[in-house]
């Protein structure tokens, strides 16, 4: 239910992108080639979750992401290079991060390799397997810790350490430290190199890298959920569970010692620990909290919110990940929105947070003038300008939500009217205020799927059980119609020309024309018999097109739909997902590929082109007959002009 309802979010919110654009008329665009701008960036709420993250100085982190990407950034000058990839997956995550200098980093994953590489230019670092199983199968690698540009030491779920030198790594041999444990050793730190100290679920074990040989376990912290470590100095280390707990030992002579809470929440859990100085340590957790502490004193420290995700609910995109101190006074933390957010531990007040690695799906988007567009993610939208550029702040709309926001209409540049599941909210898109949503359709249990308004005192939502709500975004004032009268039928995008007719497609390919006032049917017919139309456009009362995820193009009349002829016209692009019509000559689809089709629908002619800096395309409007808006699944706008 939630990947079908999140699919449903991502193919029907993107088919309303077409509200406005059929106010606009003149001659076609299919004859005019279209020239692109690079992408923009526009939605900086969510991202690529950054997880792992080290700071050779204070003037520069590298940090890493699930996706194999590496962003080397200034956390004084709130400044970053673009990320680059340097282990794609899919997928070979990054375990770990370690930065002896400043123009050198090793990265371990989960397919038992390091990759080591200028952090100032990474280029395309090679991958060297180091850890494999007795069956040649790679192991996983979960931390590392370099004490020096030639020596780096690494652990991995079996229970092993392997240390090796990165700029020449050859074939080191694994070396059994902790054969007790059940699931491994899952950090690791190095005070130089003849000291290195490893923990699995309860334990500690410490041995000498360059000849660990049999070196004894000792258990520090009997709840068996440890999970970070650091270790300022060769006769001190701390390690934190997951429960709040930290411990601070002699790893030298561990003995028994007693672990102190420092964090009185347990969920969501701590997630990494730097200790800058024997008397000064910080860990971050999943709620976006960080304390700060002293491992010889702990006594009950104050956790801080340093982290926060707009409508104050901590998911997975606030997450902070990992933390560096390159020193007492400065420490860097990364989060699951690919943010970094830098703060004096001593003082985090609300450390001003700085997108270094983007990429956010868009679910729809909406441009009411030729210089402003409103595009919407899960929760978030965002105002921009196209011409310029320029791009507002992210406000919510909404409490978070998983299953998103499922349709976008913006009648005038300061109305849009937005649907998720039972409720609707209106909001300005010039204005950051907070907006209250409204119970639109409490007896919709299969959602709300698509939102059209026509004008700014007309809208019109269609949901899962086959139902059209007329409301006014003005007023709430709403009157809801059964328009779909097949059983389990669910209605998907709506177009509506003119406050008097209105077009829904439903999951079996159906077009259903209605009068949206009083939800009398005018004509229904199937357009598309494979049922997944993903896009809809209707730029006069008497033509629509419709556009599916299997690359095919219908053109039909509403009022008489049963002529209606599927086309091929993008059978190798992944898809269509949406389509827009400036005028009843003039279209244009987007497809997975990053490609633009524009064409005649009706004289069935279409060229496909691809947009330069595109990811999968997944909305498109046209607000002038010479200007359209695509937005793709990395949170970027991109305009395109007719030449």
């Amino acid at each position: 239910m939630f990947g079908d309802g999140l699919m449903r979010s991502r193919r029907l919110a993107v088919s309303l992108a077409v509200c406005c654009a059929a106010l606009a008329a003149g001659p076609a665009i299919a004859r005019a080639q279209f020239s692109w701008s690079g992408p923009i960036r526009i939605d900086e709420n969510g991202g690529q979750s950054l997880t792992a993250v080290s700071c050779p100085a204070r003037n520069q982190c590298t940090a890493v992401d699930l996706d194999g990407r590496v962003v080397t950034f200034d956390p004084q000058a709130q400044a970053s290079a673009p990320p680059v990839a340097i282990d794609p997956g899919p997928p070979n995550f990054i375990g770990g991060i370690a930065c002896p200098s400043l123009t050198q980093c090793t990265v371990v994953d989960q397919d038992g390799r390091e990759l080591t590489f200028d952090p100032r230019a990474p280029g395309s670092p090679r991958a060297v397997t180091i850890d494999s199983s007795a069956l040649g199968l790679p192991e996983e690698l979960n931390g590392v810790a370099c004490p020096s540009s030639t020596q780096c030491t690494a652990v991995d779920g079996d229970g092993r350490e392997v240390t090796f030198d990165p700029a020449s790594p050859g074939t080191p041999t694994p070396a059994l430290i902790d054969p007790t444990s059940l699931v491994g050793l899952g950090a690791v730190a190095c005070v130089s190199s003849t000291q290195c100290t490893a923990i699995d679920r309860n334990a500690e074990v410490t041995f000498d890298p360059q000849a660990p040989g049999a070196p004894s376990t000792a258990t520090v912290d009997s709840s068996g959920l440890l999970y970070v470590l650091a270790c300022p100095a060769a006769t001190e280390c701390s390690a934190v569970d997951q429960t709040g707990l930290e411990v601070t030992f002699n790893p030298q002579a561990p003995g028994a010692p007693t672990p102190t809470r420092i964090m009185s929440q347990s969920f969501p859990p701590i997630f990494t620990l730097a200790c800058p100085a024997a008397t000064e340590c910080v860990a971050v957790s999943g709620g976006g909290r960080e304390v700060t502490f002293d491992p010889q004193s702990p006594g009950t420290p104050t956790p801080d919110n340093i982290d926060s995700y707009p409508g104050g609910v901590n998911v997975g995109q606030i997450t902070l990940l990992d933390v560096a101190c390159p020193s007492a006074t400065t420490c860097t933390a990364v989060d699951g929105a690919g943010r970094e957010l830098t703060f004096d531990p001593a003082s985090p007040g609300k450390p001003r947070l700085i997108r270094v690695d983007p990429g956010n799906l868009l679910l729809g988007l909406a441009c009411p003038s030729a210089t402003e567009c409103s595009a919407v993610d899960g929760n978030q939208q965002v105002t921009f300008d196209p011409v310029s550029h320029r791009a507002g702040r992210p406000a919510a709309i909404f409490g978070y939500s998983v299953l998103g926001i499922d349709g976008l209409a913006c009648p005038t540049i300061t109305e849009c009217a937005a649907v998720r599941t039972t409720s609707e909210v209106t909001y300005n898109p010039r204005s950051h205020r907070r907006h209250k949503p409204r119970s639109l359709d409490r007896l919709a249990n299969e959602g709300l799927s698509g939102v059209a308004c026509p004008s700014a005192t007309v809208c019109v939502a269609t949901d899962g059980n086959g139902m059209e709500v007329t409301f006014n975004p003005r007023t709430g004032a709403a009157v809801r119609h059964l328009v779909d009268l097949a059983l389990n039928d669910q209605l998907g995008a709506v177009t509506c020309p003119s406050v008097d007719q209105c077009t829904a497609v439903d999951n079996q390919g159906r077009a259903l024309t209605f009068r949206p006032r009083t939800g009398k049917s005018i004509a229904r017919s199937i357009i598309d018999a494979r049922g997944d139309v993903a896009g809809l456009a209707c730029p006069t009362e008497k033509r629509c097109v419709a556009v599916d995820n299997f690359g095919n193009e219908v053109t039909f009349n509403p009022r008489a739909p049963r002529a209606a002829k599927l086309t091929a016209i993008d059978p190798d692009g992944g898809g269509l997902s949406a389509v827009a019509c400036p005028s009843a000559g003039a279209c244009m689809t987007v497809d997975a590929l990053g490609r633009e089709l524009v064409g005649d629908p009706a004289r069935g002619q279409w060229s496909a082109e691809p947009i330069p800096g595109a990811a999968i395309l997944v909305g498109v409007t046209c607000p002038t007959r010479r200007e359209c808006v695509v937005i793709d699944s990395a949170g970027d706008a991109l305009v395109g002009r007719a030449g």
